[in-house]
């Protein structure tokens, strides 16, 4: 009963994958994923899902496709160029307030300084 009812789950959930995907690997993927659960599971673990829903990303995104299409492959592009893009703006707005922070510090270095602990900086940190 529970390994009829592990194994209808596994197929609901390899449902993320697309469909001429699954079509060709649905049984192998299922069968890995039977060997592996543990006696008397009902649930797939939370790696298992979790695995399942990235490779549903890299194939639809073209990038762990055999043969991608000209179409999902340069949607795997344009998404990485703008994850790029992203972080990079990110990195500059990040560094443009750490200098808009440290900006008290440059003019009056000695309002700063903890003669006491010359290691610290008092509150030139927080805006």
């Amino acid at each position: 009963m529970s390994g009829g009812e592990l194994e209808r789950r596994y197929r609901c959930l390899l449902g993320i994958l697309p469909k001429p995907y699954r079509q060709v690997r649905e049984e192998e993927l299922l069968s890995t994923l039977m060997d592996g659960a543990s006696e008397g599971r009902r649930w797939p673990e939370l790696r298992e899902t979790l695995s399942l829903a990235r490779l549903g990303m890299r194939v639809r995104l073209g990038s762990a496709v055999d043969s991608g299409s000209p179409t999902s492959t340069r949607a795997g592009e344009m998404v990485r160029a703008v994850g790029i893009a992203g972080t990079m703006l990110l990195a500059f707005i990040g560094m443009a307030q750490l200098a808009q922070y440290m900006a008290p510090v440059r003019e009056d270095p000695i309002a700063y300084w903890d003669s006491s602990n010359p290691t610290m900086v008092h509150d030139a940190w927080l805006p």
